[in-house]
């Protein structure tokens, strides 16, 4: 079960400001729900967490748990996020004078987990984005393991240019690339992961709801996994905008929130 943002909303989030030596990322309508087999789907966070800052901090945190840097040349800092509308605004602009430093931006997570297990044992996750495909962008949404690394799975990743990857890794890469030549335009970029048997997660990726692979793999089952959306830049000048409008995760009948 997938809601679908309304014309409206989606309205809010087309306006992007693209400058010379400016990325952004743009959220609007995030909504996550949660089944478990002994009830249906349920909401677990949905697009009034980017209301405004009191209900965006309610539900995310800034940066990553463990500080303001991670894997590369980009500094977080919650100045680099603005939310109007229902829509979270997350920009990264070129610093200088910083090192291996060179660019300002930010990422934000859910404040609880994903976990796959027998009591959720399926989820549902999704997101609509227009996404930059120029050289050193890197816009990403995707799940990582909080106790450590692996597992991971991403959602949708670029990387500077107009191929989207959808990949699984539990110690050995699963990689699904699609080239999405209008990935500046709408596109709703979704997983569904689903335990199969004791071990096994089969992970299904979507692109506007077509299925693009199943990545079947273990070491995910009963695993906390956090949920990011990432917009630093890699060591070069990007140009361009990422626009994110409505992601949810769902798994069913869970109460909790999950990151």
């Amino acid at each position: 079960m997938v809601l679908k943002p309304t014309e409206a909303g989606r309205r809010h989030a087309t306006r992007i400001l693209a400058a010379t030596a400016i990325t952004s990322m743009i959220l609007a309508n995030s909504s996550i729900q949660a089944a478990d087999t002994q009830a249906g789907w349920k909401t677990l966070v949905n697009g009034k967490s980017l209301k405004n800052t009191r209900a965006f901090t309610k539900e995310w945190g800034y940066n990553y748990p463990w500080g303001d840097t991670h894997n590369g040349s980009a500094k977080m800092s919650p100045s680099n996020i603005s939310l109007s509308h229902g829509v979270a605004t997350v920009k990264a602009t070129p610093v200088t004078d910083q090192g291996q430093i060179h660019y300002s931006s930010e990422t934000f997570y859910l404040k609880k987990w994903v976990t796959i297990d027998a009591e959720r044992p399926k989820w549902d996750i999704s997101i609509e984005a227009k996404v930059p495909t120029v050289k050193g962008t890197w816009p990403a949404f995707w799940l990582t393991g909080v106790k450590g690394w692996p597992p991971e799975s991403d959602i949708m990743e670029f990387k500077g240019d107009s191929t989207v990857w959808q990949n699984t890794y539990n110690g050995k890469w699963d990689n699904t690339l699609t080239n999405v030549p209008t990935a500046g335009d709408w596109h709703k970029y979704r997983l569904v992961a689903e335990m199969t048997d004791a071990n096994t997660v089969d992970f299904h990726y979507y692109i506007d709801d077509d299925l693009k692979a199943t990545h079947s793999q273990t070491g995910f089952i009963g695993q906390p996994l956090c949920n990011w959306k990432l917009s630093p830049s890699i060591p070069s000048i990007g140009v361009g905008c990422l626009q994110m409008n409505w992601n949810r995760i769902v798994h069913p009948g869970c109460d909790a929130m999950v990151t």
